[in-house]
This record gives structure tokens, sequence and C-alpha cells, in this order.
């Protein structure tokens, strides 16, 4: 063991690829380092199994780098710096700062950080810019770049990071430990081919007042993805933020979402939201989901979706499409459009939606359409509503209420259902009725 006050280097540390061992360009090995400060150069060109800078069961105060830690020719499972059984205060990686390898530029193993700060470029052109597994970091702050081929941030199981706060760019965040909060704020970009976030853990809160999504190149991919019996407590995306994806903005697939809040947009060429639950034989958007750590897809749940005034949740096929799963509550002041505004298919009851913004069918066919004869849908329309396409509950003993003051144009569709004016309501309607029952206590 050895214990050092300050390492600094401003020349060249370099492991040649002509080396004739398996080393590392610099290993601190059962060491106590206060401070390592790098604006030189550190780098490993060996073919073969190493790391640029090895922190193997050490301390270290502060790791600044305000130059270039690199690794290449390495095994595919090695990185520009790696931590085992380390502890870590803070690593920096300064604006003129790179970290670069093959497959990973951090990774840690059994250890922990306490900030990672990066206003240069992690990079790698393998697998992930961060690794980790059995380590915890508490605050990730980027305002550089962090990128990879896969994700640029890696969190594997029984991982923990408590903050993710992002002004930069992060090419996709993937989770299966715990994430407390990750913050985007305005200017940040999480984007990837794979998607923007994609979660099959925990996450407490997602703040958006970026952009979070999947690149055009990508199939499926969407901007947050919530699969595997996944968690995530709050998603905020904030009036400017955007949150979209080539087929899906939010897909909640066999997870759990608490509240949804939108006062930007959500949007995808099919779906704008999606909530459903998975069938080991497919299902109507997608194909069978395999079982997950030997836990078979789980119910999908949404306990409420809220749309504020300004808020947009858009999709070709439909703004928010639920199959079988649990959608508690819609709370529209905004828009919600697509062929089908919104979609929602033998979910369980009951269902509760309020609306004083726009549901809008944009092929002129439903705005709203229910279809499980089991469920009971209570429907209130408020002042400022405006439905764009029919009201179809199909044979649900769906309540439609009508309260202060508008006009209504569309056609409801709802032969087991009620509509009621509430006392004080003005609505002048026009459209084609057939429901149940009528019920006037207004104007």
């Amino acid at each position: 063991s050895a214990t050092i006050g300050t390492l600094s280097n401003t020349g060249e540390i370099n492991l040649p690829a002509t080396a004739t061992s398996a080393v590392n360009a610099f290993t601190a090995n059962n060491s106590t380092i206060g401070t390592i400060s790098n604006t030189g150069t550190i780098s490993s060109e060996y073919n073969g199994d190493n790391f640029a800078v090895n922190l193997n069961q050490s301390n270290v105060d502060t790791f600044v780098n305000d130059g270039l830690i690199s690794l290449c020719n390495g095994y595919s499972y090695d990185a520009a710096i790696y931590g085992y059984a380390s502890t870590i205060g803070s690593l920096i990686n300064g604006q003129s700062g790179t970290i670069s390898g093959d497959a990973y530029g951090i990774e840690l193993a059994n250890s922990d950080l306490g900030l990672l700060q990066n206003a240069g470029t992690i990079s790698v052109t393998g697998l992930d810019a961060l690794y980790m597994y059995g380590s915890s970091i508490g605050t990730i702050d980027n305002s550089g770049i962090i990128s990879a081929q896969d994700y640029g941030l890696d969190v594997g199981y029984n991982n923990i990071i408590d903050t993710i706060n992002n002004t930069g760019l992060i090419s996709g965040i993937i989770n299966g430990g715990s994430i407390g909060l990750i913050n985007n704020g305005a200017g940040g970009t999480i984007v990837s081919g794979q998607g923007g976030i994609y979660n099959n853990s925990d996450i407490g809160t997602i703040d958006n007042s970026g952009q979070i999504g999947a690149q055009s190149s990508s199939i499926v991919g969407p901007g947050i993805a919530n699969y595997f019996n996944g968690s995530i407590n709050n998603i905020n995306n904030a009036s400017g933020g955007l949150i979209t994806g080539p087929n899906t903005g939010i897909d909640n697939n066999g997870s759990t979402i608490n509240v949804i809040n939108n006062a930007g947009t959500i949007s995808g060429s099919s779906f704008g939201i999606t909530n459903i639950t998975p069938s080991t034989s497919g299902s109507m958007l997608y194909a069978a989901v395999p079982i997950y750590n030997n836990n078979p897809p789980a119910s999908a749940t949404i306990n409420t979706i809220i749309n504020e005034a300004g808020g947009s949740i858009i999709g070709t096929d439909a703004g928010i499409y639920s199959d079988n799963a649990f959608l508690g509550e819609i709370n529209n002041a905004g828009l919600i459009s697509g062929d089908t505004g919104i979609y929602i298919n033998n979910d369980s009851e009951p269902l509760t939606i309020i609306n004083t913004g726009t549901i809008s069918s944009t092929d002129n066919g439903n705005a709203i359409y229910i279809n499980d004869p089991s469920a009971t849908a209570n429907i209130s329309l408020g002042t400022g509503s405006n439905i764009q396409g029919t009201i179809d509950a199909n044979n649900t003993a769906t309540n439609i209420l009508l309260s202060g003051q508008s006009s209504f144009d569309s056609n409801i569709y709802a032969p087991n259902g009620q509509v009621t004016l509430e006392n004080g309501g003005i609505w002048n309607t026009t459209g084609y009725w057939q429901v149940g029952s009528v019920t006037n206590d207004g104007n």
C-alpha cells in the first residue's frame, strides 16, 4: 500500500502496443491518493487485457482530467478508467478533458463515486461510456458529451445513482438498478438509437426541459421505455420539453408509472403514450415479450396522466393507447390527438377522463374510444372542452358529465351509458347521440 498527497501528469504516460506483458499505463494498488491531476496523456495501446488507469482497492479524494485518458486495442470488457473495490470522492473531466476507450470509458466494480462531473468528452466506440456493477454514484453532472454505441450510462443490477443532472449530451441511459432523479435541463439531450431512457428497475423522478428520445434510425425505440416490471414514480415534461420516439414517446410495457405530468410535447410516429400489459404470445402492437429474470410480464399501470394547457400528446395512430392494463385518470387541458385521440382497450376499471382541452381524431374518427363492456368510464367535459371526433363508448356503462359552458358538435355512441348536463351548465350540441339516458340539470 502507498499514500500520495498529489500525483500530477503534464507529460505522457503510455503503454505501447509493443509491450511484452499485460500491464496498465497507470495503476494504484491498495493506495490512498489525495489528488490525481492529468493535463497530459495517459494511454494504453496494448493489444490485450488492460486499462489506461487502474484503481484497485484504493481511495482517491479527487481525480481531475483536463488532458487525454485513452485505451485502444483492449479486450471487450476493458475501460480507460477502471475502479475496483475503490472509493473516489470526485472524478472531474474538464472542458478540455477526453476519456475514450473501445468498450468502456469508465467502469466501476464494487466501487463508490461521490461526484462524476463532465464538461468535456467521455466517449467509446464500443459498449457504454459509463458501466457499473455493484457500485454507487452520488451525483452525475454533465454539461459535455457522454456517448457510446450502446448507451452513455449503463446502470446495471444492484447499482445506485442518486442524481443525474444533464445539460449536455448523453447517448441514452439504461437502468437495471436504482436512480433517484434524472434531471434533463433546458438544452440537455438524452438520445440514442436504442431509445432515450430504458428502465427495467426503479427510477424516482424524470424531469425534462430538454429532449429525451430515440434516433430516427431506431426501429421501435421509444423516448422513455419502462419495461419488465419497471417502476417510475414521476415523469415531468416541462414547457419546451420534448419526449419522442420513432414509434412511441413513452412506452409503459408490463410496468408501473405513477404520474405523467406534461406541459411540453410527448410524441411518436405511432403513439404518444402506450400502457400495455404484454402477453407471452404477443399483443396487438408487439411480438411476445420474453420472461425476464424468471419473472413473467406484469400488468401495466399508469395511475395518472396530466396534460397541462399548452401540452401536447400526439401519435399518428393514437395520442394515448392503453391495452389490457390499468389507467386511472387522464386530466387534459392541452391537446391529445391521433387517428384516435384516446384508445382504451380491455382495461381494468375505473377510468376517469377530465377534459377542458382538445381531444382530437385526425381522420374524423373517434376522439375517445373505449372497448371494455365490463368497465365503467367517467368522462367529465368542462368549460373549454373541444372534442373533435366521436366519443365511442361501445357497450360500456360510461357516464358523460357536461359542466360549465361550451359547445359540443360530436357524436356520442354509448347505448349503455348516460349523459348528464350539470346544474348551471350551458352547452350547445349538434351531434348525433345514441345513449342509454340523458339527464338535464342545466340549461
